[in-house]
């Protein structure tokens, strides 16, 4: 599995069936993305805890639990084998639905889904390398997500850039692997979600300024 490829050369990559047939790979690109998942739960605690909308006892775990990396790694390598299930068939299943409102012909869950974890790596596997990264240079995850300094900022900010990029991959999965309305499959795999993504991040940075204030 060469994740450059999947980067820059997406329609070569998933115009390789040899690398969908690989279980293995699948396997990976699963667990990362349920501890992708895992991650942007624990991020969403902390903004309900700086927010105060959550009780007491739940921001007292929630940064009990960044605020050590052995906690915290064990809480996304574990919950994130949970979490890949879930990912599976969930975002599998709303991949392939977005595949048949697309008009896509000749379509399976299986194919659909194993398009889907490959083509979530374009986010996922920098969201666990930022993570490794933020590992190295701060003492916790809370210390990284409090940090203020502007090259940490940049650092946290690098997934969104990624998340951004997959839309188009998944859009590229899509017409390379199946035959079906490209400007249907543009609508439902790029433009509606960059425009969710957009919308919020809006939301969150319009709720995190009232609270500074």
């Amino acid at each position: 599995m060469n994740y450059l490829d999947l980067l820059f050369q997406p329609r070569r990559f998933f115009s390789d069936e040899l690398i969908h047939s690989k279980n293995s790979a699948v396997l990976v690109a699963s667990w990362l993305l349920g501890i992708a998942c895992v991650a942007e739960r624990i991020d969403f605690k902390l903004m309900e805890a700086q927010l105060q909308v959550a009780a007491i006892w739940r921001r007292t775990e929630i940064e009990s639990v960044a605020s050590s990396w052995a906690m915290y790694w064990a809480a996304l390598l574990l919950g994130g084998a949970f979490a890949a299930v879930f990912g599976w068939l969930v975002g599998g299943w709303w991949f392939r639905k977005r595949l048949l409102w697309s008009n896509a012909v000749a379509l399976t869950a299986e194919r659909a889904r194993r398009r889907y974890g490959y083509h979530a790596l374009v986010y996922t596997f920098p969201c666990v390398a930022v993570t490794v990264v933020q590992t190295v240079l701060f003492e916790s995850y809370l210390a990284a997500w409090k940090a203020e300094e502007d090259w940490s900022t940049v650092i946290a900010l690098i997934p969104i850039v990624f998340l951004f990029a997959s839309c188009w991959t998944g859009y590229i999965a899509a017409t390379v692997s199946f035959r079906l309305s490209p400007p249907k499959a543009k609508l439902w795999f790029a433009v509606l979600p960059a425009m969710f993504y957009v919308f919020s991040m809006g939301l969150l940075t319009f709720l995190f300024a009232g609270c500074c204030r």
